[in-house]
């Protein structure tokens, strides 16, 4: 599955970035030093990246194999690496992917499926700015398909991502202590899509930077965070080897989950550290029907009365989850299994429904993020009919 992936995958990079940078910092020899009195130091590293980068971008590819199946993929670049997923038409399955791309636009990856087992390896090559070409070789047969992906978007939305970066240091000189901010924005490309922008916007920057334009947001972000390290900082003693404890790290990511068949589905990943023990991960998840531009709540997907069938199914795959027998057995992992609620915190695919809960919703921190997936094929009896078959 698309999203536990990714979630593995954002947690473990900021563990070894963490890690790494705790244990740089304190080999260094023990001493105190003294920020400026009227203003830290800025030693600034800045890198901005928007829609005219060719190795910066999200574009959705659509192609038919010769066996006669469709394909949808969503592909993201940045740099050297690519990351994304794709589904077959009228298939109950999803499959991600992320990797190393090098200079001839060519790459080898194997891909996942919703479990988490490597079934498929794609070979590919990006031809232009709007062709794609796939060999996907089935591990367990070894056959091979090959197949030319276009880039489309009948039914699904055309991004344009912006990429900004920032990293500040304390002190002149030492590049111990430092607040690092890392933002993945994308906005839809036409301009008539008021309305969903309005919803994307307020999930990545809050109600309040509305008003700005996209690029003008992020500066506006980026500025805020660093206003307030600077005023918490200004003038303090430091020891550099508590160096962890005066460093900050920023980052929100927005990922793709599902575009097609006019539904965007996406996600938000923050992480967010300040000092202290631990940072804190928080997603935010958003699906938006793109004919109409409105968000899509639980009730524009399940009939009435839906509440009770949901929640049973959602407890069900938390017990698969962690591989124990009954409701009750849960409560070794949750904080008490009876206090889980449906969340609105949701995302759509073409097999299914995930509810994803954040650190300290339902269960310790120690648990991490949460998700419960559940199958259309188990639900259908309560889902609308518009919603029974979502890549139909």
């Amino acid at each position: 599955m698309f999203f536990n992936s990714r979630i593995f995958s954002f947690v473990l990079f900021f563990l070894l970035a963490f890690s790494g940078c705790f244990f740089k910092n304190h080999n260094l020899l023990k001493n105190t030093r003294k920020a400026a009195e009227n203003n830290v130091v800025e030693n600034n590293y800045s890198r901005i990246y928007n829609c005219s980068n060719p190795y910066c971008f999200y574009k959705h590819f659509t192609g038919k194999l010769k066996s006669g199946k469709s394909i949808n993929l969503n592909l993201e670049r940045f740099e050297n690496k690519i990351s994304g997923n794709y589904f077959y038409q009228n298939s109950d399955e999803n499959y991600t992917f992320e990797g190393d791309i090098d200079i001839s636009n060519k790459f080898v990856i194997n891909t996942y499926n919703s479990i988490g087992i490597s079934t498929e390896t794609i070979s590919g090559t990006i031809l232009n700015d709007s062709t794609l070409k796939l060999i996907i070789k089935i591990q367990k047969t070894e056959s091979k398909e090959e197949v030319i992906l276009n880039e489309d978007y009948t039914e699904s939305l055309e991004f344009y991502r912006f990429k900004k970066e920032r990293t500040i240091y304390l002190i002149e000189n030492d590049s111990s202590m430092f607040c690092s901010i890392d933002f993945n924005y994308l906005q839809p490309a036409e301009n008539y899509l008021i309305e969903t922008k309005t919803i994307i916007d307020k999930s990545f920057f809050g109600d309040k930077l509305l008003n700005h334009n996209s690029s003008n947001k992020l500066d506006t972000l980026i500025s805020e965070i660093v206003n307030d390290y600077k005023k918490l900082n200004t003038g303090k003693n430091f020891d550099t080897e508590l160096s962890p404890l005066y460093t900050w790290n920023y980052m929100s990511d927005m990922k793709i989950i599902y575009n097609n068949n006019n539904i965007l589905s996406y996600a938000i990943y923050n992480y967010e550290f300040t000092g202290g023990a631990h940072g804190s991960s928080l997603t935010i998840l958003k699906n938006i029907d793109i004919k109409t531009q409105n968000e899509i709540l639980l009730e524009d997907i399940f009939i009435e009365n839906y509440e009770n069938k949901l929640l049973e199914k959602i407890l069900q795959s938390l017990v698969m989850k962690f591989n124990v027998n009954t409701f009750v057995d849960l409560n070794e992992y949750l904080f008490d299994y009876e206090s889980v609620t449906i969340t609105n915190n949701f995302y759509l695919d073409s097999s299914g429904i995930c509810f994803v809960y954040n650190q300290y919703e339902i269960a310790p921190y120690s648990s991490g993020q949460i998700y419960a997936y559940i199958d259309y094929s188990d639900i259908s009896d309560i889902l609308k009919n518009n919603f029974a078959l979502i890549n139909n």
